[in-house]
């Protein structure tokens, strides 16, 4: 009888569905080998190409562009372009950009946003009086760090209803009046916030505050209860660590006031302001086209050794770096370069980031801005930038001695003046994800959107490596396609720091009020300017020969220029770079 169950029980069991089961968790642990074995031959390839320079891949069946084979008897030569950090790899970049190429310069949806701080009704019908103590911020780090710091304290000082003391900055050789205009800053918010230059003297206030540290990105909440209570009790506080000492996410009405405090209160004293001005004047009068490209680069030694990250210079980078970690009893816990690089924790080098702007479309022939401090490396390290853009200024280069000396000796004030610059510049680019970086982009965006080109550094990681095997059209075709989203316009992916993104200071008119995404907006935007090209009474509307016109006859019905085409006849330079390849640029 049991027998019999059991064949019973054996002949109905599912067998079709339980060979599928079967076969398809054979399939899943297949394809789980087979992505584990191509990630192991990854990493093992990027650890040969930039551990061992002379490494040459394997390819019997396809040269890359940049490997030429030169026949000599039986035998063939091949040579192979250098590795991405040696000085040859920028000689198969074309000379000059596409002139097809739209939207190099500018932001596509850029006209159709706007900086905006006005407060809610809400907002406007509480005040803040200050009865509840004083607060006296020590805002450290650098300039950037700084702006920060004091525009987050001018909201918690709204939140707490105190007073504001005029804020003090780490470094003692400068003050707060030094660099920024104090009547103004107090001035602008005062509706906001009550601010004095100095504490009163009429007041029964203690002789030393009390410090108070907040840790990082603390909530709003924490605030209201915990420094509050001290408040309270002491009457005088002050905050020793203002870098990212709040929250991102506050009430609308709250992160508008952090953008009037950062973008209209914290306004630069006038000899600041006047150089800065003149500095921009200068190199547009010096570029053809008025334009210039402002580039942040941050690449010394603090930053590469506590970075974890493989630069590719050898058993001598790694020892600098090693050496330059125990000098400082830095202890740095040790990491896969690979995964570092690929997780996008990297900066780029000065050679990347030229690469990076060739391949968005900048020629030869634009003009950079250059905002770097030391350099490991130095001058070698910077040639190959140097050799992509010869038409290089720093704030040195461009002011001259007369310029510079009321400025000499004081980092901040010269942090002041390259700020003005970048923020200015039609575009900006940074090699890492530093606070200057993101505060001079948030600073951008609420400008306008200008152009800002934010590196998709865990796309680019292995791309650069790859470079030797790819010809120049399709790494910068690739290189566009990574960078898709991370060249500044509204709604494009966003990072998660308030300063880099400030969402609730920027406002969109018209139909674009309802965008909630990058390509929606894009679309839009082509929609809104093929309507207006069909709007023009012109009988055969020819964008590469247009009649001859002056200033005030090339702007649109809202007062924006036209930005005509380039024609066709093109010098032959230009031609020379199509002959190298840019198809993509054509989509």
């Amino acid at each position: 009888m049991a027998r019999g169950r059991y064949r019973f029980k054996f002949r109905n069991l599912p067998l079709l569905p339980t060979l599928l089961f079967l076969l398809g968790s054979v399939l899943v642990i297949l394809l789980l080998l087979s992505a584990f074995k191509r990630h192991h031959l990854e990493a093992q390839r990027f650890r040969q190409t930039w551990d061992h320079p002379t490494y040459k891949p394997q390819q019997k069946n396809e040269l890359p562009k940049n490997v030429s084979t030169e026949k000599n008897g039986n035998a063939n030569k091949t040579r192979v372009l250098k590795q991405p950090w040696e000085l040859t790899s920028v000689e198969a970049v074309p000379k000059a950009g596409d002139p097809r190429l739209r939207e190099v310069w500018n932001s596509s949806m850029a006209e159709w946003y706007y900086g905006c701080t006005e407060p809610t009704e809400r907002y406007q019908t509480t005040s803040n009086s200050g009865i509840n103590g004083y607060l006296m911020i020590r805002a450290n780090g650098n300039l950037a760090s700084q702006r920060a710091g004091i525009a987050d304290s001018v909201a918690i000082a709204r939140t707490l209803d105190a007073t504001l003391v005029v804020p003090t900055l780490t470094d003692d050789k400068d003050t707060f009046e030094n660099i920024f205009d104090v009547d103004h800053f107090i001035s602008t918010l005062a509706t906001d916030v009550r601010i004095v230059k100095q504490l009163p003297t009429d007041e029964n206030l203690p002789t030393a505050a009390l410090s108070f540290v907040a840790p990082r990105k603390a909530s709003l909440p924490f605030y209201q209860f915990k420094l509050f209570q001290k408040l309270q009790g002491h009457r005088l506080i002050q905050l020793t660590e203002t870098n990212n000492m709040l929250q991102d996410n506050l009430d609308p009405d709250l992160q508008k006031l952090r953008c009037r405090a950062s973008y209209s209160a914290l306004r630069f004293v006038p000899s600041i302001t006047e150089l800065g001005h003149t500095l921009i004047q200068r190199i547009g009068n010096l570029s053809k086209t008025g334009q210039y490209v402002a580039v942040h680069i941050r690449f010394d030694t603090d930053t590469l050794s506590a970075s974890g990250c493989y630069f590719g210079g050898g058993e001598k980078e790694r020892n600098d770096l090693m050496t330059y970690r125990r000098r400082w009893g830095r202890q740095v816990q040790l990491k896969d370069p690979h995964k570092e690089r690929s997780e996008g924790k990297c900066p780029l080098t000065p050679m990347e980031l030229g690469l990076l702007l060739r391949a968005m479309g900048f020629g030869e022939d634009s003009f950079v801005y250059l905002v770097m401090g030391s350099i490991y490396g130095g001058e070698e390290t910077l040639t190959p930038l140097k050799k992509l853009f010869p038409h290089h200024y720093t704030l040195q280069s461009l002011a001259t001695e007369e310029e510079l000396a009321p400025f000499l000796g004081s980092e901040s004030k010269f942090a002041a003046i390259n700020y003005m610059v970048c923020e200015e510049g039609n575009v900006f680019i940074a090699n890492d994800g530093s606070d200057t970086g993101k505060v001079v982009t948030g600073h951008r965006r609420f400008e306008g959107h200008r152009k800002t080109i934010r590196p998709n550094f865990e796309k680019l990681a292995l791309l650069y490596v790859a470079r030797h095997k790819l010809g120049w059209a399709q790494f910068a075709s690739k290189t566009r396609i990574f960078q898709n989203g991370f060249t500044g316009e509204p709604n494009e992916q966003r990072g998660g720091d308030f300063y880099e993104n400030p969402a609730s200071c920027i406002c969109a008119r018209g139909e674009f009020e309802l965008v909630k995404s990058f390509h929606e907006g894009r679309e839009l935007a082509k929609r809104m300017r093929r309507e207006d090209k069909r709007n023009i009474d012109e009988p055969e509307r020819n964008w590469i020969e247009l009649p001859e016109q002056n200033e005030d006859e090339k702007a649109d019905g809202d007062g924006e220029p036209i930005i005509d085409e380039e024609p066709l006849t093109a010098p032959v330079e230009l031609y020379e770079a199509d002959d190298l390849g840019w198809p993509w640029l054509m989509n």
